[in-house]
């Protein structure tokens, strides 16, 4: 009976755990009622927007954006402001221009980062490649498609709170900021924009290097990390992202022979999402496989191929050991004898 309540109360200590982490909500002010509720975590550069439930709590995050936060953001920390107004464009000082400009009544504004002009394909690429890396000298900088649901979304009045959390940025992380790789083209375009002029919204993530293959019945990590040997995911930038592909496969490859269908998908953080896939011929230890990502055949060696070699290799060793030491001794009997026929002769 004892252990019956140690097991339970186990187990409600970790439904608690998990409703706990699971279940964030929003603190919002009595008597508000907008759709959203922002929380910025200034600690990670986190936009974390909840949206009102049935039960007019703000229980669900609507979406989490990546940006940039000025220098003196600490100023801000535990304070909460109230949006007031937007503009799809306004210009600074330096006649510079900014997109989807949504000001609080906080000397703050949410906004993408600068232009040259007022026009979507005079991005200037270096300050866009800043983005959630670098604090900006003043606002919130996001993507081109973050900055543009922010002034769709948020309605005037919405409030927005600035908070400070070091160990968790939101329930759904740091979103991934795609970013302009060293061979990138058409960089005076955001590749988050929607634009139907946007060369960006033509260029897809890949995957290289996918082919059927055949391989051995292994352990699954043993398995997947065979599969992806070889394989490049890019996202639409060209950046190497090879770390977010997903396998999934059309039936239970560990230790069971068979062919199977292998699905490598893939998407980058603008959404661009490609799969391919592959025909896998599972065999049992000791067959041959065949590699078709370099075309050549080879033999792969399982755990008891391996002792086996060892085994064998021992045995070599030791018989090998043995005839030398045999002819050895012949040879050192062999002088023995001459010596002791020259000694008899002598006498």
């Amino acid at each position: 009976m004892k252990k019956f309540y140690i097991v339970f109360l186990l187990l409600f200590i970790n439904i608690c755990i998990i409703n706990n982490t699971v279940n964030v909500k929003a603190d919002a002010p009595e008597g508000y009622d907008k759709t959203y509720y922002v929380r910025i975590n200034i600690a990670f550069g986190v936009i974390n927007v909840y949206e009102k439930d049935n039960s007019g709590n703000y229980s669900k995050i609507a979406i989490a954006l990546p940006c940039s936060l000025p220098d003196n953001i600490e100023e801000y920390k535990d304070t909460t402001a109230i949006i007031r107004a937007s503009r799809k464009w306004t210009e600074n000082d330096d006649g510079t221009w900014l997109r989807y400009y949504v000001r609080m009544n906080n000397d703050m504004a949410f906004s993408t980062v600068p232009y040259e002009k007022k026009a979507g394909n005079t991005l200037i690429a270096e300050e866009y490649n800043k983005l959630g890396v670098e604090n900006t000298d003043k606002d919130i900088r996001l993507t081109c498609s973050g900055a543009k649901w922010i002034f769709e979304n948020l309605e005037s009045e919405t409030m927005v709170e600035y908070y400070e959390d070091k160990e968790i940025p939101g329930e759904y992380g740091i979103p991934r900021i795609i970013r302009f790789s060293e061979n990138s083209k058409d960089t005076n375009w955001d590749p988050t924009d929607d634009s139907q002029d946007n060369p960006w919204n033509s260029k897809e993530a890949s995957i290289t290097h996918v082919n059927n293959r055949d391989m051995y019945m292994a352990p699954i990590d043993e398995m997947k990390a065979e599969l992806l040997r070889d394989v490049k995911g890019y996202d639409k930038c060209g950046n190497d992202i090879t770390e977010q592909i997903v396998l999934s496969a059309d039936g239970a490859m560990e230790y069971k022979e068979g062919k199977y269908t292998v699905t490598y998908s893939l998407t980058d953080s603008t959404g661009s999402r490609v799969s391919k896939e592959a025909t896998v011929n599972v065999k049992k230890p000791g067959q041959e496989v065949v590699t078709n990502n370099t075309g050549t055949e080879k033999k792969v060696l399982t755990k008891d191929d391996k002792i086996r070699r060892l085994l064998i290799i021992g045995l070599v060793s030791l018989l090998a050991t043995i005839i030398i030491l045999h002819f050895i001794n012949r040879s050192e009997k062999r002088k023995k004898d001459i010596v002791r026929s020259g000694s008899k002769k002598s006498f």
